[in-house]
């Protein structure tokens, strides 16, 4: 018998303050561009030696974004898992029934480091361009408000004014259900 599980992305946290407090713009960035302070601390941080090249023009392109993603995916068939997939920072995997959960995370964790997947995916994520119709900033609100997670709509500012103040519990499961809602909507638009 298969077990699914499922992961959220450890990068999630971190797309979020990309995701919402940045403005959308295409893979090609200027020099100084928003996402510059995260490239850099990522730059600094990182320990492989694939995110340093993906990294080193400061953009990435949609095909380093897949060949991360596929990277992800191969380590963790090799490790023998199936059904394996990764779309907008959830990733999801089977295995038997004889896998213990701890071991599952600690091979998850070996791919997220081995793919660089869980560094380059909210930078990818927050470069996309909009989708027609409202922000993902004013979806994301109004998403957080129908889920009780904020008490009334306010602007993109003030949002980004309190979830700096550390006035928006991202931890929330609601608010992790909304971020993914944004994130599938980024991708189907």
């Amino acid at each position: 018998m298969k077990q699914r599980f499922g992961l959220t992305a450890v990068a999630a946290a971190a797309a979020v303050s990309l995701l919402l407090a940045l403005p959308a713009c295409s893979s090609a960035t200027p020099k100084s561009s928003p996402w510059d302070s995260r490239i850099t601390q990522t730059l600094r941080d990182t320990k492989s030696d694939f995110v340093r090249k993906v990294l080193e023009d400061r953009k990435i392109t949609a095909a380093e974004y897949q060949e991360a993603q596929g990277r992800w995916i191969r380590c963790m068939e090799d490790a023998g898992y199936v059904n394996v997939t990764v779309e907008n920072g959830q990733y999801t995997f089977s295995f038997d029934k004889g896998v213990d959960t701890g071991t599952a995370q600690a091979d998850q964790a070996r791919c997220d480091d081995q793919s660089g997947l869980p560094e380059l995916e909210p930078i990818y994520l927050a470069m996309l361009p909009p989708a027609k119709g409202p922000s993902n900033d004013t979806k994301l609100i109004r998403c957080l408000v129908r889920e009780g997670v904020l008490d009334k709509e306010i602007s993109e500012d003030e949002y980004r004014k309190e979830v700096a103040a550390g006035n928006v519990d991202t931890t929330d499961p609601h608010f992790q259900a909304c971020l993914l809602e944004v994130a599938k909507s980024m991708s189907t638009n």
